[in-house]
């Protein structure tokens, strides 16, 4: 039997579809430092309710940034982006355990924006893959970042929506009805754009050997990107 191109996380049992908005979903319990005292405290628009989560969010927003984007140099700027519109829209947060989601959709929002910034702009669409952005891995091996260079101008070349979905999914290793939510879709419809995602990303990845080998062994991509 042949191996699958792409390994996936099974699908959580019962999978509902999209959320409405009165939904929340469950924090992982490595998450539930979101407590209802600092939600209250940021309600109040307390200081030092607005560090701790600035301390608590930033990793995890750079992160999924620089998995969407690809690149490091905007980061800093995008991050405190997402940070301005998130305290400014606190009011649509409905409790603690909806604030988690709420910040990721936000950073996609931003993630989204910034890349149709670049394609209007012709950078990523019409320029060489010589020419993107670096990407900054100073303990990985040579092949890895060969690996990760080739994998960013394979992303590049896929639709917007696509992108996003995948990286979230691929590398950002989000379950299927959190990037549901992050993307605003239902859940049928991320199943479908990943679908053609994972498809289109698979035929352009063959055609370059540093990939072609990661996708014969079903490796998980986010390997790439730690």
């Amino acid at each position: 039997m042949a191996r699958p191109l792409l390994r996936l996380v099974a699908d959580p049992p019962g999978e509902a579809e999209r959320p409405s908005a009165a939904h929340t979903i469950a924090p992982k319990p490595s998450e539930r430092w979101i407590t209802d005292e600092l939600f209250e405290g940021l309600r109040r628009g307390a200081k030092s309710a607005e560090r701790e989560l600035v301390a608590l969010f930033w990793p995890r927003i750079g992160r999924t940034l620089m998995h969407v984007l690809g690149s490091s140099s905007e980061l800093d700027d995008l991050t405190q982006e997402v940070f301005i519109r998130v305290f400014a829209r606190l009011d649509r947060v409905r409790d603690a355990a909806s604030l988690r989601p709420f910040v990721t959709s936000t950073t996609v929002f931003v993630a989204r924006e910034t890349l149709r910034k670049r394609a209007r702009k012709r950078w990523l669409v019409f320029t060489e893959p010589a020419e993107l952005p670096d990407i900054e891995l100073p303990s990985a091996a040579p092949e890895v970042r060969r690996a990760v260079h080739e994998f960013y101008r394979v992303l590049a070349k896929l639709p917007l929506d696509e992108r996003v979905a995948f990286s979230l999914r691929h590398v950002e290793g989000m379950e299927l009805t959190e990037v549901a939510w992050a993307t605003e879709v239902s859940l049928s419809t991320i199943k479908r754009k990943l679908k053609a995602a994972e498809a289109r990303f698979a035929k352009l990845a063959a055609e370059r050997p540093e990939l072609a080998e990661l996708l014969a062994e079903g490796t998980a991509w986010q390997a790439l990107s730690k």
